[in-house]
């Protein structure tokens, strides 16, 4: 014991972190340098799988022994440091419950955390709970992550700190309102079917990444992401049929700084597409059905396309793209843009087509191309085999 005794507390925390909480519990009795270093731990994960599985068999009581686990674990903690994660992942509900989550929540925004992860079972996703207003205006949090949550309140941020939000398979609130966003950086609002209205008080100036996802019954969304509300956007990713036209439309002229952009399950009225967006290296478009497609981006190095339909007519493609790598095409191949475009590809490494035509001539010369893969269609449709004559040159150094 001697040796563990003389570890510096830095590294018994960074042990402690690799472990389930209640492990690290146990450890604190290892000797009185241990029970020190767990009792400033900054770090604090109640996660309610993690703690019935190293119960006894015979433990029936796994709901009461876990609150308790909390609670003794929030009166014996003696911070010497700010608390830099609360982490909870559990089922609501009950009086017990209550008391322990209020008294949980306060000894962390009393001990100034940095980082807030509230996660409620799926189970419990139809039983509505209210949370603490405080936790929605604390000024110490960077990171707050709600999972699974059925709120029976809107919601209004306003962290003056906060730098990461992510609201994860909630439901019951009609409204996201974000007051604060001068430091706010990501934002991921992800499976929800409820929200109708999303809103930015202010221009948030530091987001970079922004990721909107509704269920595919959703109603369209009312919300104000521009050029104006986030201008420095370089990551956007858009699901579902919640997200309106206008925002699809207006991509070029509201994000030109994108990076990546992502683009699924949308219902886009507008059949002809255009994407010019000069620093653009991302781009997946899932499930989008359209007529035209063009594209203009140099600096891309990645394109996926997948059709919204097993099997369609040709698309109208026109890509101006001389640095693409990754290339995978799901949806019926148009022959023109193979002949008349696939030779400016010249980086390309990976490429990943689906094939439906019969009696086509296909000829590709890649020097760099790495990987290959083609999918073709079923030769138990009425169209019969497919009879595909290809000339495949690959140059590797």
């Amino acid at each position: 014991m001697d040796v563990f005794s003389s570890l510096p507390e830095p590294i018994i925390h960074h042990i402690m972190s690799l472990v389930p909480a209640k492990d690290a519990t146990h450890m604190s009795i290892l000797s009185n340098t241990f029970h020190s270093s767990w009792r400033s731990f900054p770090i604090m994960d109640f996660d309610f799988q993690l703690f019935i599985r190293s119960c006894s068999l015979d433990d029936e009581i796994y709901g009461e022994s876990f609150l308790d686990f909390v609670v003794n674990s929030l009166q014996y903690h003696e911070l010497t440091t700010s608390l830099e994660k609360l982490r909870f992942c559990g089922s609501p509900g009950g009086y017990k419950f209550d008391s322990m989550f209020k008294r949980m929540i306060n000894f962390a925004l009393d001990n100034n955390v940095r980082e807030l992860e509230l996660h409620f079972h799926i189970a419990w996703r139809l039983c509505t709970y209210c949370l603490p207003p405080a936790i929605f205006s604390a000024k110490s949090i960077k990171t707050l992550t709600l999972i699974a949550i059925a709120l029976s309140q809107d919601l209004i941020l306003s962290c003056p700190c906060i730098k990461s939000f992510n609201l994860i398979s909630c439901h019951g609130f009609k409204t996201v309102f974000l007051a604060s966003n001068a430091k706010l950086k990501a934002l991921r609002i992800e499976e929800f079917s409820d929200i109708k209205d999303f809103h930015f008080e202010s221009p948030a100036l530091c987001l970079e990444s922004f990721s909107f996802h509704s269920f595919v019954n959703s109603v369209p969304v009312k919300f104000n992401i521009s050029g104006y509300t986030t201008p420095n956007l370089k990551y956007l990713r858009l699901k579902g049929h919640g997200i309106p036209d206008r925002l699809f439309e207006s991509i070029n002229a509201e994000f030109p700084y994108l990076e990546a952009l992502m683009i699924q399950d949308c219902n886009v009225s507008k059949k002809k597409v255009k994407i010019h967006l000069e620093y653009l290296k991302t781009l997946e478009l899932n499930m989008i059905n359209f007529s035209k497609l063009e594209i203009e981006a140099p600096r891309m190095v990645s394109f996926t396309y997948k059709h919204g339909l097993v099997r369609t007519t040709e698309n109208d493609i026109s890509i101006r793209c001389t640095n693409l790598k990754y290339l995978r095409y799901r949806a019926t191949v148009p022959y023109r843009w193979i002949r008349n475009s696939f030779s400016e590809f010249l980086f390309l490494e990976t490429l990943k087509l689906h094939i439906w035509s019969e009696n086509e001539k296909i000829k590709f010369h890649f020097e760099c191309l790495k990987t290959f893969k083609l999918h073709l269609g079923d030769p138990s449709s009425k169209y019969g085999f497919l009879h595909l004559h290809m000339l495949f040159i690959c140059k590797t150094s």
